[in-house]
């Protein structure tokens, strides 16, 4: 009888954490798509609502609720998905790095040198990550970083480690295309410079 109860809950793990990793998904998904970092990903508290950043109490609440139900502590659940994240993070950057060794864009020993310096990214950089390793315009990165200081999502900390971690990018990664297009917020310059 005890082995049931066991396998149930375990099976109860498995669907609540599924459809934990579907809400943060789904939420930090339409954060990226919307060019904002994700909740949760480590930008602090108070994330303003009109950026992208407004499910953050939500996402606290949910991640609680979890942990309660399968009976895990919150913060062994928050490092269970920042570990999924980085994971993943790690296997989509490397994965464009080998799109573009394919394409004859870099060669093997640039993807390398690329993934290495992808995964020396800060802590907690979530897709905030993606974003600047996406450009080397420095002035870009600084303003983006500058305005997420002033909008409370970043600590000055952080923004200056990021900061660093950019300005060791290297010269021959190659740019985001934007193919799709994508609309900027406080008056971004285009991406056409950069």
């Amino acid at each position: 009888m005890f082995n049931r109860i066991r396998t149930i809950r375990k099976r109860w793990l498995v669907l609540f954490t599924a459809v934990a990793l579907l809400a943060v998904g789904l939420t930090a998904g339409a954060a990226f798509a919307a060019g904002a970092p994700g909740p949760g990903l480590g930008f602090g508290p108070d994330h303003d609502a009109r950026a992208g950043h407004g499910h953050r109490d939500l996402e606290a609440r949910l991640l609680a609720r979890v942990a309660e139900i399968i009976d895990v502590d919150p913060a062994t659940l928050q490092n269970a998905f920042t570990t999924a994240f980085n994971e993943i993070a790690d296997a989509e950057f490397a994965a464009k790095m080998d799109a573009h060794v394919a394409d004859d864009t870099l060669t093997s020993e640039q993807a390398a040198t690329a993934n290495a310096w992808f995964r020396g990214r800060p802590a907690d950089t979530g897709e905030l990550a993606f974003i600047v390793a996406s450009t080397g315009n420095a002035d870009k990165v600084s303003r983006m970083l500058d305005r997420g200081v002033a909008k409370g999502y970043l600590t000055q900390a952080q923004a200056d480690a990021i900061a660093d971690w950019h300005n060791r990018r290297p010269d021959f990664l190659p740019e985001r295309s934007h193919k799709h297009g994508r609309h900027h917020r406080d008056g971004d310059d285009d991406d056409s410079g950069s």
